[in-house]
């Protein structure tokens, strides 16, 4: 073989070598030179995306094989900077899922800082922290765990702040509140003190005004005239227990039902009225043909429809009664005495006689109330002349002045 079929057989081998390395390369990945700062950032990508390049993949820096590649890799630059591109959005993914769990693990970490914070400062803990899910708490504590500790201060959930003890040196003093404490109830005004030393009591209180303004006040002077027929009445008394008061004012009477249970009445035209007490009045009160007895008792009877009527009886000295002698007197205000059971016959102050003078009246106290009817027996009752003294003595003067008819009618009645 001559010398120049041996230098062109050697050509066309070395060209056929470089087809078949070319080829080779072309079907490889291009990687960029080893030591070069396109392989360094080849090599991290690779590593963040668990692919690790074996060593012998990588040429040798200044051999032919790197020539090569580095010619390939900047014949196919515009595709490796696209899987550059590709790779970097793959690292990006994960970085951000990462960097978000961080995040929210944070968030959720402040959270339930400042929830056991307002737990130590306020005992009443709210119901949306008490009530959190256990499956939220869980994952609260799994992202927790996976990002990196941050130091908190150290608080304790079930230890809350002692609100109840005051600090030592505290004044003892009861706190102020902001709410006013309840009001009073306005206490009802009590009814002005009277007597019988001055009897102008419409002036004391408003509501005595009827004593003054009334035009059917009572006691009044009967003057007996043609005779005008008035109603039927009728007594029904029995013995009954009850107690002797002394009121300050008078001697009164309080009566119980009668043995049999029945109340004492008064029948008025057939319609009963109920005794409830009798007193006396030293002198008398009412006068006939202006003449007054030196004691009177009134005896107070009351309907079920609140209507009152007074029977008004004459008192002298002489002669004896059967239950006023025999009576026990309280000396003073406030003293009392019992019956010790029926030992009261209220029938014995009543008159043979009992033809009597009725009107329309009042009471003859405040508040002087009016409408109330008055039956006043013409006939008197005698008693001895120590009990007259011994009522006189103990009650004093205790009889209201005689107001004006004011032209009413006055009636008799049997």
């Amino acid at each position: 073989m001559s010398d120049k079929d041996f230098v062109e057989k050697a050509a066309v081998k070395g060209l056929s070598r470089k087809k078949d390395q070319k080829a080779k390369s072309s079907q490889k990945p291009a990687l960029p030179e080893k030591g070069s700062a396109e392989a360094e950032i080849h090599r991290q990508a690779a590593m963040a995306a668990n692919i690790r390049l074996s060593e012998p993949d990588l040429p040798q820096k200044g051999g032919a094989e790197a020539a090569v590649h580095n010619m390939a890799a900047k014949g196919s630059a515009p595709a490796q900077g696209a899987r550059l591109d590709f790779l970097a959005l793959v690292l990006l993914i994960p970085l951000a899922i990462v960097g978000g769990v961080y995040a929210y693990s944070g968030k959720m970490r402040g959270d339930i800082n400042a929830l056991m914070t307002a737990s130590d400062a306020n005992p009443a803990t709210p119901k949306s922290a008490t009530n959190a899910s256990p499956a939220a708490s869980k994952n609260a504590k799994t992202d927790a765990a996976k990002t990196p500790a941050v130091k908190t201060p150290a608080t304790k959930a079930t230890a809350p702040a002692k609100l109840a003890t005051a600090p030592a040196n505290a004044p003892k003093t009861a706190p102020k509140t902001a709410t006013k404490p309840l009001a009073k109830p306005a206490a009802k005004p009590a009814k002005a003190r009277w007597d019988y030393k001055n009897t102008k009591w419409a002036a004391l209180d408003p509501a005595f005004k009827t004593c003054g303004s009334g035009k059917s006040q009572s006691p009044i002077n009967i003057v007996a005239g043609a005779p005008l027929s008035g109603p039927n009445f009728q007594f029904n008394y029995a013995p009954s227990s009850g107690k002797v008061i002394n009121t300050g004012r008078a001697i009164r009477i309080e009566l119980t039902k009668t043995a049999q249970g029945q109340a004492n009445q008064l029948l008025v035209n057939g319609k009963p009225y109920d005794l409830i007490e009798f007193h006396f009045h030293t002198p008398g009160e009412h006068a006939i043909n202006g003449r007054r007895a030196p004691m009177e008792v009134h005896l107070v009877h009351k309907n079920a429809q609140n209507q009152m009527a007074f029977v008004a009886i004459m008192i002298n000295a002489g002669g004896t009664n059967q239950l006023i002698d025999h009576m026990p007197v309280p000396a003073n205000k406030g003293d009392y005495s019992s019956s010790g059971g029926p030992n009261i016959n209220p029938a014995l102050l009543l008159p043979d006689n009992r033809r009597a003078f009725t009107y329309s009246g009042s009471l003859t106290t405040p508040p002087c109330t009016q409408n109330v009817g008055w039956v006043v027996l013409q006939s008197s009752l005698g008693v001895a002349p120590a009990t007259l003294a011994k009522f006189q003595k103990i009650m004093g003067r205790n009889n209201r002045p005689l107001q004006p008819a004011n032209g009413r009618g006055i009636y008799v009645a049997n």
